[in-house]
């Protein structure tokens, strides 16, 4: 999940290799802390990220505090797989999230459980490019505006979190996670939804998913550091996407 070009970045859809297929793994509690380290590791690369979420120690607690409280929810149901290579090494997991009908964006105790952003927002001392208040109050915001306009009212399934560790990425291990899950809705009848950035972008259109919306950030008016354009500061555009389900 990165960008660091001028423009909105866009990447093509995944090619075909031959690297063997992973072994996908339900996600245990026990693997929390290793998802919370790719998920880290795997959105460092990406400006946007870096200035959403500028503590990774923090960032890191977060995602674990936030996934034991999804896996522990009575409100949602928490899928997760992890996708595993020959040596037993994690290359990269997945997670869904199954709403029931009568779930609202709108509570503190249901928000919490996709973000906390007052946990990830504190700046490291010293950071080379410290950031203005109010980013994750506006991403997190149109999210939850998003959601409520067109998941509230019915049964569905929101990808929560796509993340494959950098060395392991274009080897077909994020389209094997999401290929899993668009079965398992498939086979439920659940509509999908998710927010794409430009790295996953193509891949979600590649398995079915189409845009309905969309968020621009222009990164430049958030960062407090160098005003020329020095980290590639630009225009960073997430998609909204939904996914019907598919019925042969």
């Amino acid at each position: 999940m990165s960008s660091s070009a001028t423009g909105v970045n866009m990447l093509p859809a995944p090619t075909s290799n031959t690297y063997p297929a992973p072994r996908l793994l339900p996600i245990l509690p026990s693997d929390i802390p290793t998802m919370a380290r790719i998920h880290v590791e795997a959105c460092s690369p990406d400006l946007f990220f870096r200035l959403l979420y500028p503590n990774p120690t923090a960032f890191q607690k977060a995602v674990e505090d936030i996934l034991r409280s999804q896996m522990r929810s009575p409100k949602i149901k928490f899928i997760g797989r992890k996708a595993v290579n020959d040596q037993g090494e994690v290359m990269g997991w997945v997670s869904w999230l199954v709403a029931p009908r009568e779930f609202k964006y709108d509570s503190e105790e249901s928000l919490s459980l996709y973000a906390t952003p007052s946990s990830f927002t504190k700046n490291d001392e010293g950071q080379n490019f410290p950031v203005r208040d109010g980013l994750a109050s506006s991403f997190y915001g149109k999210q939850w505006k998003v959601w409520r306009e067109w998941a509230e009212g019915k049964c569905h399934i929101l990808v929560n979190g796509l993340f494959t560790l950098p060395k392991f990425q274009r080897r077909g291990v994020a389209t094997a996670l999401m290929k899993w899950g668009e079965e398992m809705a498939d086979r439920e009848g659940i509509v999908s939804f998710l927010l794409a950035t430009p790295w996953a972008h193509g891949l979600y259109k590649h398995i079915g998913f189409k845009d309905f919306d969309h968020a621009d950030l222009k990164l430049g008016e958030w960062a407090l550091g160098p005003e020329d354009e020095s980290y590639g500061w630009g225009l960073y555009r997430l998609w909204f996407m939904i996914r019907l389900p598919q019925n042969d």
